[in-house]
């Protein structure tokens, strides 16, 4: 099956970098106490560091790679 240049990979990890941004996002609306993590991370850094962490490294960085895999994989670049 030929796709052009699409690097379909860099699509695949794209997409489930999506996934997991939404995931811990969801989580932590719906029942963060669960997140071990998040506590770690609150309990380490105070409250307020550790949820601006915790939030950047599990949320906004998945989002922004995902961006930049899928981005990437339709212009049939490598991923870096």
């Amino acid at each position: 099956m030929n796709l052009g240049n699409i690097n379909l990979w860099s699509i695949f990890v794209g997409c489930v970098a999506f996934y997991m941004s939404f995931f811990v996002s969801r989580k932590r609306a719906t029942n963060p106490s669960a997140m071990r993590r998040l506590n770690a991370m609150k309990s380490m850094l105070g409250d307020a560091m550790g949820t601006r962490f915790h939030w950047i490294v599990y949320v906004t960085l998945p989002f922004l790679l995902g961006v930049m895999f899928v981005v990437n994989g339709l212009r049939g670049r490598p991923p870096f």
